[in-house]
């Protein structure tokens, strides 16, 4: 995995420090739900169809323009056969 950086300068001394960006949970979420889909050489459409779920919603959260709601983490974990926690977990998909 590749850190992220904010740019940040102090105005009084003009040194420049790079402070971590922290993904939100709705980030990482998406995040790890598009690479283990993408692992799984599924489509939207597929794994929509074996969460139960329509398309446009899956590729919606994988966007984050969407939130999901506990049950449909636990139905999308189940249609890519892994525990609920590594769709939530930053740590989970990096090595």
């Amino acid at each position: 995995r590749v850190p992220c950086y904010v740019l940040t300068v102090d105005v009084l001394s003009s040194d420049a420090y790079k402070l971590p960006v922290v993904p939100t949970l709705p980030e990482v979420f998406a995040r790890n739900l598009r690479a283990l889909r993408e692992q799984r050489e599924l489509t939207q459409e597929q794994l929509a169809e074996l969460a139960g779920m329509h398309r446009t919603f899956v590729g919606a959260v994988e966007r984050g323009d969407r939130n999901a709601s506990l049950r449909t983490v636990q139905r999308l974990a189940s249609a890519l056969d892994v525990e609920p926690h590594r769709l939530l977990d930053p740590d989970a998909l990096t090595a």
